[in-house]
């Protein structure tokens, strides 16, 4: 989901990335020729599952930005002997594909980390921004010329023996990031109040044509798999849902005054900060869960799982109270740890450090921290629930059979 800068803030949810790109040539995929391929794993979707914000490590209120900012920004090339007057380039974390704009993560993507011991290549075709309409094969491509995500997808099928596909689709259907945005609003025109009412209906009038358009984008990727003539089942589909970038209401670090928390960059109001962590990704998830057990029903296609991320970032949202942010002790050759860290890019509302569109996604971390879900969830070959847990690092993440 992409954000635009708001009076005083901006926030962004969802839509995101995708990290190699291809030059397929043709071939017959998936049939007698598939076993000499080399077998990959692809991610399709928006800015969760790219890596959006992968260029940050943890989060950092205070130091020059000029600096490394306490270690926490990995576009840094090289410092001065002082650590300060850094240069800093993007394309050391993020793809130049579409010019940047997809913001597809080199190092941390969830593709890219993901334990996945038997494929060999990581293809993401993920893009920052991307509705249901920019992943379906025949749909509308989003960055000209490069062709919409299934189409891409295709020609990555007969390159090679696909034998993953994990999809993040439908918070730019809702427009989660709009929705996001008048909640921030709210926040700095504190005369508005709290947002979550209205915002309620707003996801309550969009949701159905959401979940049509992910069942949509579900069938057009078994459609382009069959006609590269994969066989049912011969490659692992995955459907997963969002994690909550922001805490509940009773772990919001205790910042005290309005401006500690726009400062801070969590420039929303506990009650909102509890409807997006307790209520609307929960929603989202049940509603995944039963659309993944539709479109099962029609068992002469290839089976799609479900992996539920609501509590796979736990802990460790942005301003949580049991994470922390980078300090002065920290750079870019002593960064601050996982388990201490915020997993979540907080909100850049004057774009002093990077872009806005960063804002509210998994960060380094957090990505990472999808990854361990991804790599666990297809260990399981199954329907699968990923729990972070709080003051503990990657290896710690829980993931289990779901149903």
């Amino acid at each position: 989901m992409r954000t635009s800068v708001i009076t005083a803030v901006c926030f962004s949810m969802a839509a995101a990335a995708g990290a190699l790109a291809l030059t397929p040539r043709p071939a017959a995929a998936g049939s007698t020729g598939a076993a000499a391929k080399d077998t990959a794993a692809v991610s399709l979707g928006d800015s969760f599952i790219s890596g959006e914000a992968g260029r940050w490590y943890g989060n950092a209120t205070g130091p020059d930005s000029k600096t490394d900012l306490w270690g926490t920004d990995g576009a840094v090339k090289s410092c001065d002997s002082t650590g300060t007057n850094c240069v800093k380039d993007r394309t050391l974390v993020y793809d130049n594909s579409s010019t940047l704009k997809c913001h597809r993560s080199l190092q941390v993507a969830e593709i890219v980390t993901a334990n996945l011991p038997d494929i060999k290549r990581r293809v993401n075709l993920a893009c920052s921004g991307a509705i249901s309409k920019n992943i379906w094969r025949d749909g509308t491509k989003q960055y000209p010329p490069e062709e919409t995500q299934n189409a891409r997808l295709e020609q990555t099928a007969q390159l090679h023996n696909v034998k993953l596909i994990v999809l993040s689709v439908g918070g730019n259907d809702l427009k989660f990031s709009k929705i996001i945005k008048e909640c921030a609003e709210h926040y700095v025109k504190f005369w508005r109040g709290e947002c979550h009412t209205s915002a309620q209906e707003k996801v309550k009038k969009a949701i159905g044509e959401v979940e049509q358009n992910v069942k949509k984008t579900i069938n057009d990727v078994r459609k382009v798999m069959e006609d590269a003539k994969y066989k049912k089942d011969s490659y692992r589909f995955i459907l997963q849902s969002y994690p909550s970038p922001l805490p509940g209401k009773n772990n919001f670090r205790g910042y005290t005054g309005r401006y500690d928390r726009i400062q801070h960059g969590c420039p929303f109001h506990s009650r909102d900060a509890e409807w997006a962590r307790n209520e609307l990704t929960k929603d989202l998830s049940e509603r995944y869960a039963k659309i993944v057990d539709a479109v099962n029903k029609d068992t002469d296609r290839t089976k799609v799982r479900f992996l539920d991320l609501r509590d796979a970032l736990n802990g460790h949202e942005a301003c949580n109270l049991l994470s922390r942010e980078a300090s002065s002790a920290n750079n870019r050759f002593h960064r601050i740890a996982p388990a201490e860290s915020d997993w979540v890019r907080s909100v850049d509302y004057q774009e002093k450090q990077g872009e806005t569109d960063e804002s509210m996604h998994p960060n380094a971390y957090g990505q990472m921290a999808l990854g361990v879900c991804l790599g666990r969830a297809y260990s399981l070959n199954s329907d699968a629930r990923c729990t972070a847990v709080p003051r503990q690092g990657l290896s710690a993440i829980r993931v289990e059979k779901k149903r």
